[in-house]
């Protein structure tokens, strides 16, 4: 039996001290093994050691930024090729791992550019916002990008008043960001977005 395979079993039945040592032994001859890396994690969890299973994540977190952009690399050539479906799906794939904003507009350009060609009216207001759906600002909220995610959903209000959906997740991250509390400067393009949004979630309330 492989290690993959008893790693996963000895997870299933919950046996993570074997896992841990079998892990640890892997690492001892392969020390970038990326899956033997996981197995140390999820073993570490299991015994409860989070500070270990943190440490553990830890070495291969970075891992996530060089599969990004690999995900917009090859979502470029799907769509020098034509392949628009799937194009998109891995620029939607890319932008759930970046950490940074700079990055996540980067994709959400070539995102506009590809929706452009089709011809869809998703592109967002003028001022190069980029591309404001739904969907991206999910991605933005599950990345905690907050002010990112307020932005795009108030944009999309902004072009549909009656979006019930937008203006319900608007106002969950207005209560993020409230709860965050933050001390930062914020500049006068943030104040803005700010005001905008309270304004639409007031007329929401009131329209209910």
């Amino acid at each position: 039996m492989d290690f993959y395979q008893q790693a996963r079993n000895l997870l299933d039945e919950g046996n993570y001290t074997r896992s841990l040592h079998l892990a640890q032994e892997r690492l001892r001859a392969a020390p970038e093994d990326v899956p033997a890396t996981l197995v140390l994690c999820r073993s570490w969890l299991g015994l409860g050691r989070l500070e270990e299973a943190a440490a553990a994540f830890a070495a291969i977190e970075p891992m996530n930024e060089e599969i990004a952009r690999l995900l917009k690399l090859l979502g470029d050539a799907f769509q020098g090729r034509g392949d628009h479906g799937r194009a998109v799906k891995c620029y939607q794939r890319s932008m759930a791992l970046l950490p940074g904003v700079e990055e996540l507009r980067e994709v959400q350009n070539s995102l506009a550019e590809l929706m452009e060609d089709d011809e869809e009216p998703t592109a967002g207001p003028a001022g190069g916002e980029g591309f404001q759906t739904l969907t991206m600002a999910e991605l933005h909220i599950r990345q905690g990008h907050y002010e990112g995610a307020r932005e795009i959903l108030t944009a999309i209000l902004l072009r549909e008043p009656e979006h019930r959906e937008a203006r319900r997740r608007l106002t969950e991250v207005q209560e993020q960001i409230n709860k965050k509390n933050c001390d930062l400067p914020i500049d006068k393009k943030t104040t803005v977005v700010h005001e905008l949004s309270r304004w639409l979630i007031k007329l929401g309330g009131k329209g209910q």
